[in-house]
């Protein structure tokens, strides 16, 4: 069997009072996403990955997904 996360970014951040959106906002220096995926990249079984981001942050959520070794 196999596995799916939806992992739902898509969060606008105007209360944490950025222009990004909240998945977007660095964090110690890595923005929420790449940590939400480098947390899902070390899940067993996790067969694939499904982003929900803002509409315009596709590519950036792309860009952040290929730099998380294990993910597809």
């Amino acid at each position: 069997m196999s596995t799916a996360v939806i992992l739902v970014a898509a969060g606008s951040g105007t209360r944490l009072g950025s222009p990004l959106p909240k998945a977007f906002v660095s964090v110690g220096g890595k923005p929420l996403l790449q940590r939400a995926l480098e947390t899902v990249a070390g899940w067993s079984r996790c067969d694939s990955v499904v982003l929900v981001v803002p509409a315009g942050y596709e590519a950036p959520a792309r860009a952040l997904a290929a730099d998380v070794s294990g993910l597809q």
